[in-house]
């Protein structure tokens, strides 16, 4: 087997593994929105909000980086972007436990990405 194959499947593999500690952030999203709410920290405005971290995260559910990411990467950004545009409009920015989460998921997947594409290239 020659190394760029070896290589492609190492990142498809580290894509994978990417896509389950992302879900995992989500969960703490989650619980984090809850304690929003039950705290009386949400306004009627932070609904929509919540909304569309619930589409992003079914974004990311439905990821599969399959043996090409190609269309993994192309979700995967379209999942960053929500939560992106998500994080600039709620207001209390991270100065709350749901505003801390989102902008540790942000990071998260913002950074993510670089491990598999070095792996692609063969530089780890």
């Amino acid at each position: 087997m020659n190394a760029s194959k070896t290589n492609q499947k190492a990142a498809v593999v580290c894509a994978d593994q990417c896509r389950a500690l992302v879900l995992l952030d989500f969960a703490e999203l989650q619980t984090a929105g809850r304690c929003a709410d039950e705290t009386g920290e949400w306004s009627d405005d932070d609904f929509d909000l919540l909304l569309a971290t619930d589409a992003a995260h079914e974004l990311a559910q439905a990821l599969s980086p399959g043996d090409d990411l190609t269309n993994f990467e192309a979700g995967w950004y379209r999942a960053l972007a929500v939560l992106v545009l998500v994080s600039k409009a709620y207001a209390p920015g991270d100065t709350t436990y749901f505003g801390r989460a989102m902008a540790s998921l942000v990071r998260k997947m913002q950074t993510l990405p670089e491990m598999w594409q070095a792996l692609v290239e063969g530089l780890i």
